[in-house]
């Protein structure tokens, strides 16, 4: 499973706003099971749209897996927003010479 969340910064008036969103879990498939292709096996992506997945939807039918993928998501949400605080708060130290 991966995500790629979208991360929006609005700044204004010494105010700083992050809205941070997942539209789809990334979904590694191989013969029906969840696995992943490190095992060498055929691998199809999938995207499974968080509307249809555990807990938005009760009768998930991965219900286990998208329970998994929602704390893994919330988990990496929270390390991300850390981040962004940390770098709010003390500045990008280290990379100001850094043409970007």
């Amino acid at each position: 499973m991966n995500i790629k969340p979208v991360i929006k910064v609005d700044i204004k008036d010494k105010k700083i706003r992050v809205t941070y969103s997942v539209q789809y879990y990334d979904i590694e498939r191989s013969n029906g099971a969840l696995v992943s292709n490190k095992y060498g096996n055929p691998v199809t992506m999938q995207k499974w749209p968080l509307e249809k997945c555990y807990p938005f939807v009760e009768k998930d039918k991965h219900k286990k897996t998208s329970s998994k993928a929602l704390i893994m998501t919330h988990a990496y949400s929270n390390v991300i927003m850390d981040k962004i605080e940390e770098a709010v708060k003390n500045g990008l130290v280290g990379n100001e010479t850094e043409d970007w």
